[in-house]
């Protein structure tokens, strides 16, 4: 009988190796219970590493509640720093930072916008370049092979909506305003 006892203290060493025991008291008021059943099974991993008392069976049955994040969810998700993430409850932190769930959403919808505009700033800027680019390349061209640009405009064409009269090159497309009299 005692060796069976030994065999498995010597089990639950091995099984537990590495992680902090809970301190076991004889007197049950003393002892962690779990915050949600009032169970005395803790989980020593929650227990060591967040000290969090929670059982087994809450941590499975409530899995939402007590699923474990990767650091780059809690960021993206819940938009916090690195020096926010070591707190208990990531969720409720956020939610307290950013005023409710509906904030929260409001913060990521603002940061979502934001760099869609830099986005489209980004490429607003590189199709500019691209476009300055071009026409010196072009007007390069031109000044290597010497040759001389003459406009040649044709017929004056009225604008119906602001009823001023343009005329266009029809080499270069250049477009001038021309006042009839």
């Amino acid at each position: 009988q005692r060796t069976r006892l030994s065999n498995h203290i010597l089990i639950a060493n091995a099984l537990y190796a590495g992680t902090p025991t809970l301190a076991v008291s004889l007197n049950p008021d003393d002892n962690p219970r779990c915050k949600d059943c009032d169970s005395f099974d803790l989980d020593p991993e929650f227990f060591s590493v967040f000290k969090i008392c929670v059982c087994r069976g809450c941590k499975q049955e409530l899995a939402d509640k007590y699923s474990l994040l990767t650091k780059t969810e809690v960021k993206e998700d819940y938009l916090l720093t690195d020096g926010k993430l070591y707190g208990e409850n990531v969720e409720a932190f956020a939610f307290r930072k950013w005023g409710g769930p509906e904030g929260l959403d409001a913060e990521w919808e603002r940061r979502e916008s934001g760099k869609k505009q830099k986005r489209e700033l980004k490429f607003k800027r590189k199709l500019a370049d691209l476009r300055r680019r071009t026409r010196t390349t072009e007007y390069k061209k031109l000044r290597v092979n010497d040759v001389k640009h003459e406009h040649v405009f044709g017929e004056p064409e009225e604008d119906l909506e602001t009823g001023e009269t343009t005329q266009r090159c029809r080499k270069c497309a250049m477009i001038i305003s021309v006042d009839e009299f």
